[in-house]
């Protein structure tokens, strides 16, 4: 009943559109199906390493094509199966000796799971079709700590079995959560947090000791991947703190403040904070007292922590277990890692660790109180009251036009949001509110200015109006800045005059301010996109004759991002045009050697310019 009234909860929300970078993580689909790419091109081309989520999506075209409705519904089975998996984890730990419940265990289990379920700030994972990534990592994780549990508690009875169970959980769901998402590199962590509340006061340390044991070469294993991760990275991980307006430092203490308020305001009270996939506009600690509240952020989590591990295998500890799980799961995305600050889905797997401890802290409440019908009550009003929340969310993730007026509403100093209502309104032939929000967004701090500036030719583009001379201006005198929003505003720009629909531009001018604009533009960003804005600048250079200086932005992405060979193909073509065969030449044999056939459509341009290149060689005279 449970899982029909959450789908019956959501099912409105399966009408909405794909938002923000969802057309950007289904790109590598788009082009399985126009033939451009092979299955391995697909699954593997995304920024990062996650190839079963990306199988998901190839799943999903090939079953029933290139609709967004059976997108979103696959995200919502994963969320029921999620569900399914919250109970069942919760109900096993429940059933331990350290937590000792009657039986009223399954209906506890029940609770958690519906809180979770039914969890309003979790609506932006289970309807944002990018994130199923975060849902399929949580799935396989929960898997896996549920198989430990089973495994780690049948030890004594049965040690090949428990530990069958364990290998199970370790061996084969632990990669699976990698393979989804990064995030899933915590699986044994979370493991260490169970085995410290729930199993650290075992009575036979003999049973244990194989468990721990294969818990420790898991441990050691995630160590090992992230520091590879960390030493091969080819731009180095933590370089995108040079485009990000705060250090490592604020990062992490704004972090403390984050975690709380993602707990007290839209975990237990939703609403506290307002709801939206747009949280650029939260302001970062400069320091333990700037503001004050993230030195009491601080002190209050080391307390948790402190805490937690004095009370660890007591039936008191499982009160914090849940605060240090939530903790844990957010090692990856909430520490030092130079992402953004602020977003609702971190919390999907984090949650479950609160909702475990406000479930049991109300069955003790519960058994002990003289007040229980009204303890009860509230109880099971909770669950209820998260369902009529997350219904109104759904309604608004009904169309992106929604929820850009509703993020307006709690968002007015966000960059993003007025950006996205400028697009929404030259969608509309509507330039002057274009401008006009536009115009709000670059009197924020921190803005991106030459993505707005972007933005606004292209304003003048779609809606074919002549720009103003400070348009082009604003362009020549911005900064550089490789953020997602910039990239994909100039890709949309430079689609568009190589199309021949921008005729009310001064391209020679557009291109050549972008060209002065990226002067100094010479390393990759936080997100490695900085080989992507010198290539759309070469190809605009190309479409106003300026294959020449075209040349020097390919030159230069190519060395940026040495693996991506669309910078090079691209300076062959180019060469070719100029009859610059020698230098075309040893660009083909550079290609060859960094392709080794990675990409198949790769190698077969490769081959088709060799082919090209040697009659026109046979051909030419030779120099006098």
């Amino acid at each position: 009943m449970l899982l029909v009234l959450t789908g019956a909860i959501y099912w409105p929300g399966l009408s909405g559109d794909l938002v923000l970078d969802d057309e950007t993580t289904l790109e590598p689909i788009a082009r399985l199906a126009r033939g451009e790419l092979n299955w391995h091109e697909a699954l593997f081309q995304h920024h990062s390493f996650r190839p079963l989520s990306m199988a998901s999506y190839v799943v999903n075209w090939l079953t029933t094509g290139d609709g967004v409705w059976p997108l979103k519904l696959t995200n919502l089975v994963i969320h029921l199966l999620c569900g399914v998996l919250v109970f069942l984890l919760s109900n096993k730990l429940l059933a331990g000796p350290v937590a000792s419940l009657g039986r009223g265990r399954p209906w506890v289990a029940l609770w958690i799971a519906a809180c979770w379920l039914l969890a309003p700030m979790l609506v932006s994972t289970v309807l944002y079709v990018t994130q199923r990534m975060a849902a399929l990592t949580t799935l396989f994780s929960l898997a896996a700590l549920l198989f430990y549990v089973h495994g780690r508690e049948g030890i004594a009875e049965n040690r090949t079995r428990g530990l069958g169970l364990i290998a199970m959980g370790l061996g084969v769901f632990w990669p699976l959560a990698i393979a989804s998402k990064e995030n899933g590199i915590l699986v044994p962590v979370l493991v260490v947090v169970v085995e410290l509340f729930f199993f650290s006061g075992a009575r036979s340390p003999e049973t244990a000791r194989p468990a721990r044991g294969a818990l420790g070469l898991s441990i050691g294993a995630a160590v090992l991947i992230g520091a590879v991760i960390v030493i091969t990275a080819p731009s180095g991980i933590f370089a995108g703190y040079d485009y990000r307006p705060f250090t490592m430092w604020e990062r992490v203490l704004t972090e403390w403040r984050i975690l709380f308020d993602y707990m007290a305001n839209l975990i237990l009270l939703p609403g506290g904070s307002p709801f939206g996939i747009y949280h650029d506009d939260y302001p970062p600690s400069r320091g333990l007292l700037e503001p004050a509240s993230t030195l009491l952020a601080a002190a209050a989590w080391l307390a948790v922590l402190v805490t937690g591990w004095l009370a660890r295998g007591t039936r008191a500890g499982l009160l914090a277990f849940g605060l240090w799980f939530y903790l844990a799961a957010h090692l990856v995305e909430s520490t030092l890692l130079p992402l953004e600050l602020y977003f609702e889905h971190r919390n999907y797997l984090p949650s479950f660790g609160i909702f475990f401890s406000l479930g049991y802290g109300g069955y003790l409440l519960l058994s002990q109180a003289r007040l229980k019908r009204v303890i009860a009550a509230t109880l099971i009003l909770v669950p209820i009251a998260y369902g009529a929340v997350t219904y109104q969310r759904v309604l608004v993730w009904q169309s992106w036009q929604r929820m850009l007026f509703a993020a307006l509403s709690h968002y007015p100093d966000s960059p993003r949001v007025h950006t996205g209502l400028a697009n929404l309104y030259v969608n509309q032939g509507n330039l002057d509110k274009a401008l006009e929000h536009l115009e709000l967004a670059a009197a924020r701090p921190g803005v991106a200015e030459l993505g707005l500036a972007i933005h606004a030719i292209n304003a003048y583009c779609l809606t074919d109006r002549l720009p103003p001379p400070s348009a082009y201006e604003a362009l020549e005198r911005s900064p550089p800045s490789d953020d997602s929003h910039t990239v994909n505003a100039l890709g949309w720009l430079t689609n568009a005059v190589e199309q021949q629909e921008c005729d009310a531009l001064d391209q020679a001018r557009l291109a050549g301010a972008l060209h002065d604009a990226l002067q100094g533009a010479d390393q990759a960003g936080p997100h490695g996109n900085t080989w992507i804005l010198h290539t759309h600048a070469a190809r605009l250079l190309a479409a106003v004759g300026r294959k020449g200086d075209a040349l020097t932005h390919l030159d230069l992405a190519s060395r940026l991002e040495p693996e991506r060979l669309e910078a090079g193909l691209l300076a062959v073509r180019y060469r070719l045009d100029l009859d610059d065969l020698a230098d075309a030449k040893k660009t083909i044999l550079e290609l060859k050697q960094r392709d080794r056939g990675r990409v198949a459509s790769h190698s077969r341009l490769i081959d088709e310019y060799e082919r090209r290149l040697e009659p026109v060689q046979e051909q030419k005279p030779p120099v006098q």
